[in-house]
């Protein structure tokens, strides 16, 4: 059997980071500290209503993203690259937490986006109406909204 197609799809695949090896981020000590991934299942687990924390299963007021987790570094146990897949991952999630939940405080801690700089320039505001930069540090915080 012979098929035509008119496009090459291409799939990857990965393996998410052990947040386990990041104990200066207190991962594991609180239920409500939580990975992308696991962000994603209490999204989907939403079914598009307010995201509730594992903890106690209230609505989040408040959120707080850090890029680069085990990222970008050479300590032992980290990546020394750059997965480029956690900047858009966490914008559209900190758009969960906007739509789902008016007031939510949401915060994007990062040194830099490429991913933003790249595709979405100017950051954030084309993105995320009512969001702001704050600060010109090495540690720059994105307030989304709030």
């Amino acid at each position: 059997m012979t098929e035509n197609f008119g496009a090459i799809i291409q799939d990857s695949d990965f393996l998410p980071y052990d947040a386990n090896q990041l104990p200066d981020l207190g991962y594991g000590k609180s239920k409500d500290e939580v990975t992308n991934f696991e962000l994603e299942r209490l999204a989907k687990a939403a079914n598009g209503g307010p995201i509730k924390r594992p903890s106690d299963g209230k609505e989040v007021k408040s959120v707080a993203f850090v890029q680069y987790a085990g990222q970008r570094s050479s300590r032992p146990g980290h990546l020394p690259y750059c997965s480029g897949f956690c900047c858009t991952k966490s914008i559209k999630q900190a758009m969960y937490f906007k739509a789902q939940i008016p007031g939510c405080d949401a915060t994007v801690l990062f040194d830099e986006l490429p991913t933003w700089r790249k595709c979405l320039s100017p950051v954030p505001a084309a993105v995320l109406p009512g969001s702001r930069q704050v600060g010109k540090t090495k540690e720059v915080a994105l307030a989304i909204g709030g």
